[in-house]
């Protein structure tokens, strides 16, 4: 079939030879494709991730203790794609007895606290499977049809596995203070504010500590304790959690680590941010 090119004003028919074409439509879907593939390529250096989805200035996971959220975080790493079965590996599904022991608990309460992930419908057993429910926990290309009233977050595999790895099973309660500060990251600077959209420093309203253990159901009077135990969490020569205070420590502004969780695309402010968290830091490392 003839392809020929024709001007809708002039009238006027190009009569040169046609190889290809794309229409709109798909020269549309190439650009989008072009975008998602050059985004997706900055944080290939963080390793593979997985979805939260949440909602903004909302508690996240209220019927379960600090404990049970740091498992369900470190769980959900080992979803896999698309399916959100729970395996190790492809078409290796994680038991019961398994789990216990990536979980570092014994098997009674590894059952315990399956069951009651089921129970809140965050969880499901299909056919002897776990299953995660994709509409909090997804791995694979991002859906959009989770509601206007839902965000998400990256949260990356090897740094949450890790960090659960090298704390005991008593210091997991503290791993949630992070998980619990999820829907308070701004998406652009991971700085804990009440307005996470806001893009322009200046009018990002920054949380307060007291504000912060109202979130975190801890003690305000303890403040300069949960500073210390926050400031303990490490992932290899960087720390996960960052204070910056002029005077009044009550009024500091706290930063969490990108490579643990990052909603935005800004790989520049995520280089920025990283220099806050190193253990040896140098002057121009943050510029």
């Amino acid at each position: 079939m003839a392809v020929v090119l024709f001007d809708t004003e002039t009238g006027e028919i190009d009569d040169k030879e046609i190889y290809s074409y794309t229409t709109v439509k798909q020269h549309e879907a190439q650009l989008e494709y072009a975008g998602i593939k050059s985004k997706n390529t900055k944080f290939e250096q963080y390793g593979s991730f997985v979805w939260f989805v949440y909602n903004p200035l909302e508690k996240i996971f209220p019927e379960l203790n600090n404990s049970e959220i740091a498992r369900l975080i470190f769980l959900s790493t080992y979803i896999d794609y698309d399916t959100n079965y729970l395996c190790s590996s492809k078409s290796n599904y994680l038991k019961t007895e398994r789990i216990s022991k990536l979980l570092h608990i014994c098997y009674k309460k590894t059952q315990l606290f399956l069951a009651k992930l089921i129970k809140l419908e965050i969880l499901e057993k299909e056919d002897g499977k776990y299953k995660m429910n994709s509409k909090i926990f997804y791995k694979g290309q991002i859906k959009d049809n989770y509601g206007a009233d839902k965000e998400t977050i990256r949260i990356y595999i090897k740094f949450i596995r890790t960090l659960f790895n090298t704390c005991t099973p008593r210091q997991h309660n503290k791993l949630a203070y992070f998980y619990k500060l999820i829907p308070y990251i701004n998406r652009k600077y991971n700085v804990v504010c009440s307005n996470i959209f806001e893009t322009e420093m200046e009018y990002i309203n920054i949380m307060t500590l007291e504000q912060i253990c109202d979130v975190l159901d801890y003690d305000k009077s303890n403040i300069s304790k949960l500073i210390k135990e926050l400031s303990k969490i490490e992932y290899g020569d960087e720390y996960v959690f960052c204070y910056m205070a002029a005077g009044d420590i009550k009024k500091a502004t706290i930063f969490i680590n990108p490579v643990v969780f990052y909603s935005g695309s800004d790989n520049e402010v995520i280089s920025l941010l990283r220099g806050f968290f190193s253990k040896n830091p140098t002057f121009w490392q943050s510029f």
